[in-house]
């Protein structure tokens, strides 16, 4: 069991709906959570390779007590949109085959089948219940040790996901991702430790007829650890260190901002964060 709970506030259609005091709004839910997870796996062989079958289940169900949606500014709340107490359930069939093709190299396969995609909605800033859906994927995995203490390591997806049912909107699903690769090397050395790794994310469709599209991006991030004592380390690590301009995700929606005339439809951006560096001190007992 699991009791979240959340205050957020949000603009992001900045002053569209309410030139004087803007279009901030304020989310407040405490939520109870119970699930269920259940899988059977079989070792089979695949010509001479060892491979595992996967089928399992998933049973989640949300209580939400209350769940509320008000309007605010500067984070005072002025009205009540709504407020509710909401019980969800939901069910989930998954199947997967991994196949170890090497010591090193591991490969699987997936599909997805939901009755309702669950579509996050950029200008309200909520999700709501979509169409019928398919996702499958293909996914690698290799690990490589060059030494002692040194791993290279390379994982590689690949996935295709549409709607389900015939829509003049199109079958895309926006914001999903069809390719990802992330790669690294880390390891020791004595007192010293460390690794670097390239974090790749593909195009991908803003909205259901793929006219518009998020941009792929790339960011590397290293990290570099000493060893001061048995217990105590020392770390730094530098993120983005290419100082690469990335969001980190898009979406695409009307907003308008103060001075505008018109509502104006367009891509809004949380940018990635720009090259940082962090410092940290670690202490075991």
């Amino acid at each position: 069991m699991h009791r979240p709970r959340l205050d957020l506030y949000c603009n992001f259609t900045y002053v569209l709906d309410d030139p004087e005091h803007g279009d901030q709004f304020h989310q407040a839910e405490s939520r109870q959570i119970l699930g269920l997870n259940a899988e059977r796996t079989w070792q089979h062989k695949l010509g001479s390779f060892a491979s595992e079958i996967a089928i399992g289940v998933q049973l989640p169900q949300d209580r939400l007590s209350p769940v509320g949606l008000y309007l605010s500014e500067e984070r005072r709340r002025l009205s009540t949109v709504r407020e509710d107490e909401v019980k969800e359930r939901s069910s989930a069939l998954y199947f997967s085959n991994s196949t170890t093709w090497t010591p090193w190299l591991r490969t699987a396969a997936w599909q997805l089948d939901l009755e309702s995609e669950l579509i996050f909605i950029g200008d309200a800033g909520t999700t709501e219940a979509g169409r019928p859906s398919r996702r499958h994927g293909v996914e690698l995995t290799n690990f490589y040790s060059p030494a002692k203490d040194w791993i290279i390591d390379a994982n590689l997806a690949w996935s295709h996901a549409r709607f389900r049912d015939s829509d003049p909107a199109g079958d895309f699903i926006p914001g999903s991702i069809s390719r990802t690769a992330s790669v690294g090397v880390s390891g020791e050395a004595g007192p010293w430790s460390g690794g670097m790794r390239l974090r790749y994310f593909g195009p991908r469709a803003l909205v259901e007829d793929d006219s518009v599209r998020s941009p792929s991006s790339t960011l590397v991030n290293m990290k570099l650890g000493y060893k001061l004592a048995a217990n105590l380390k020392l770390t730094v690590e530098v993120l983005n260190l290419l100082n690469r301009r990335v969001s980190d995700i898009d979406y695409y929606y009307e907003s308008q901002l103060p001075g505008e005339a018109a509502p104006v439809a367009d891509i809004h951006t949380h940018p990635g964060e720009m090259r940082t560096l962090r410092a940290g001190l670690a202490w075991r007992f």
